[in-house]
């Protein structure tokens, strides 16, 4: 039986009230007073209260705001039986935390179905708080799971300290736009030649991260295992592989057309050359304050299927000390922002370098990411985001 509790001085008004709800699946409890009210309450917790407002002691007014104080009881609804009529009286009733408000005399079908009412509402109430609970449970598991697999995607990728170790003046700005990243960097050494890159997978938040996985693991075979050091090789190997392992046809037919786009650059140290290849990823040299777009090939890596895909491989022949190379995702330059809200552009991006070239390397980072926050303002992160530079010695 549903427990409700029914409170007004005069022992006439509780019979009838008890008599007008007699017979519907009601443990009717009673209180003549507002203190014994706020005893029954907190020991029985009633799932609705009748509550009269004058009363000998303390009002009916006074019983709700104590209720609603009162973590254990402030969840019962309550309703006011009065035979104030006026306005004020009303909307006190409300202000103070009742939910609904019946005038003396009145009808029984009236009483019957404004507490049915509310016995409804209350279920609903607790039904959907209990599914917040297991939502907010299954909401945290997920997070942790996400949070320590975020935890294995930053180990998987080298620390500041391994891209200073061959370029000491260098920095990363890696900046995921959820917990993990679709966007991932590495640095190699092979055969005298040290690997940057960067890369934008499919997508952010998990399904990147996973296609990032794939592709720090397939990269690593490719340089290390398979010594593979030609950029462009390097290249053509990772979409052969990435074609091969993921975009195939799906059960309805379907081919998916994931991948990503990347850069890669080489420092040959013997050669003292850099050799590059990129696929819809541009790598900007910045030298004596000028800024050059180097530009690799416009298809991506996986997504769209082609027999076979040949990348180009480019080599800088005249390197030379403090030139600065730059290795990013679009997540920085497809950022909304601004005064009008628009995209930071590449055009704006290559302002922000320029302007920023002559700042030792970890203080143009710093710089950035001023710039990043002040452009991106209040909105939400639009990407992930990376960008490296380095400075050649």
């Amino acid at each position: 039986m549903i427990p409700i509790l029914l409170v007004d001085d005069n022992p006439t008004n509780l019979k009838v009230f008890s008599a007008n709800l007699s017979g519907l699946n009601y443990q009717l409890l009673t209180a003549t007073t507002g203190e014994r009210a706020l005893v029954v309450a907190e020991n029985a917790l009633p799932e609705l209260i009748l509550l009269d407002i004058n009363m000998p002691g303390i009002s009916g007014f006074q019983v709700c705001t104590q209720l609603k104080a009162n973590p254990k009881t402030a969840h019962i609804p309550i309703i006011f039986l009065s035979a104030l009529d006026d306005t004020q009286s009303k909307v006190k009733g409300f202000e103070v935390g009742g939910v609904d408000y019946v005038t003396k005399p009145f009808q029984r079908e009236e009483v019957i179905a404004r507490v049915q009412t509310q016995l409804k509402i209350s279920t609903l109430t607790k039904n959907l708080e209990a599914q917040n609970k297991i939502l907010e449970t299954i909401n945290q598991e997920i997070t942790d799971s996400i949070m320590y697999a975020s935890r294995i995607q930053k180990a998987l990728m080298p620390n500041h300290d391994v891209l200073q170790s061959y370029f000491p003046q260098s920095f990363v700005f890696f900046q995921p736009r959820n917990i993990v990243s679709g966007d991932f960097y590495q640095v190699f050494e092979k055969r005298n030649k040290v690997f940057v890159l960067v890369a934008d997978c499919t997508g952010h938040g998990v399904p990147g991260a996973f296609m990032s996985l794939l592709g720090m693991n397939l990269i690593s075979q490719i340089i290390e295992e398979r010594n593979i050091t030609e950029t462009s090789a390097i290249l053509e190997e990772l979409d052969a592989n990435i074609q091969k392992l993921v975009n195939q046809p799906l059960e309805n037919g379907e081919i998916p057309q994931d991948g990503m786009d990347i850069a890669i650059i080489a420092l040959d140290k013997q050669k003292n050359q850099i050799q590059y290849a990129s696929t819809g990823r541009p790598i900007y040299l910045v030298r004596n304050a000028l800024l050059t777009d180097l530009r690799g090939d416009k298809y991506a890596i996986g997504g769209e299927k082609i027999d076979k895909k040949f990348f180009t491989h480019y080599t800088i022949n005249d390197i030379q000390p403090k030139d600065r190379l730059y290795l990013f995702s679009d997540g920085i330059t497809d950022q909304f922002g601004g005064e009008e809200n628009k995209k930071i552009t590449s055009k704006r991006f290559q302002q922000w370098l320029t302007h920023t070239h002559t700042l030792p390397m970890l203080a143009q980072k710093e710089a950035i990411i001023t710039l990043f926050n002040e452009w991106k303002g209040e909105n939400e992160q639009t990407d992930d985001v990376i960008v490296i530079g380095i400075e050649i010695n």
